[in-house]
């Protein structure tokens, strides 16, 4: 008995570490900070933190779907950079906002479609299929944009990422709506919980009737459209779109050459 209430303890802590592990090392980072700055916990600090995060967290609830299935998606860089570029070149030739935004929104759903398709029906691995939709997402927006950035977008579409709704900055807004739908998409739906099923172990899932292959290619697809969302929200910030956005770029040359 002795040793059964050991592992029960040992399991107990093991549950409350997965749960709540990265919470409690969130609020001692933010312990941390708010002691090392007087600064750290004002509104105008906190607001452009969340503004600033907003970016990731639109994409990171596509990732979190497909990490839930085992999967990985390494090219939401380059289909955020190849989806925004469009939309932008799109409102510089004088087509509508809303029709422009609904371009790049499809470009990137598109994209992840055909990730999905990579992984689910030709059986390439999640990490090789990814890695070359990286390549080539990032190939095809140098290829488009000549290497030349695109600017001077209208002040509608900049809105998105500069404006406010009752004094909250909209990037902010639009996240959250995100993590809500997210949220209900995942813990509310048939669909939210058979791709947890699919997470714990495929082969099971397959057998039990869950559609694998339609919900591999779902999860990579809302994966490019929230890439391509977020995009949006970054060149309306920034005025911009270029072959380097949503990447890091390095240097070819050497120094001198």
């Amino acid at each position: 008995m002795r040793a059964f209430s050991l592992t029960d303890e040992l399991i107990d802590r093991r549950t409350f570490g997965q749960h709540f592990g990265l919470i409690i090392i969130f609020g001692l980072l933010v312990l941390g900070l708010t002691l090392l700055s007087d600064r750290f916990l004002t509104p105008a600090n906190l607001t452009n933190i969340l503004r600033q995060t907003a970016i990731n967290g639109i994409i990171s609830v596509g990732m979190t779907l497909v990490i839930i299935t085992g999967g990985i998606d390494l090219s939401v860089g380059s289909v955020l950079a190849l989806s925004v570029t469009i939309g932008a070149a799109l409102m510089k030739q004088g087509w509508s906002v809303p029709v422009s935004v609904i371009a790049a929104l499809g470009c990137g759903a598109a994209l992840g479609c055909i990730n999905g398709l990579l992984i689910a029906v030709a059986r390439i691995p999640p990490f090789i299929a990814t890695l070359g939709m990286l390549t080539v997402g990032r190939g095809l927006t140098l290829l488009y944009t000549q290497g030349q950035p695109i600017t001077g977008l209208p002040p509608t579409f900049r809105w998105i990422g500069t404006g406010d709704i009752g004094g909250i900055p909209f990037p902010i807004i639009l996240m959250l709506l995100v993590f809500i739908i997210g949220g209900i998409f995942l813990y509310r739906t048939t669909y939210g919980m058979q791709i947890y099923l699919m997470g714990d172990n495929p082969v099971a899932a397959r057998l039990v009737g869950v559609p694998v292959t339609q919900l591999t290619v779902l999860v990579y697809t809302l994966s490019g459209l929230c890439a391509a969302l977020a995009g949006l929200v970054l060149i309306a910030r920034l005025d911009s779109a270029q072959m380097m956005t949503g990447g890091i770029e390095r240097p070819n040359r050497r120094r001198g050459a």
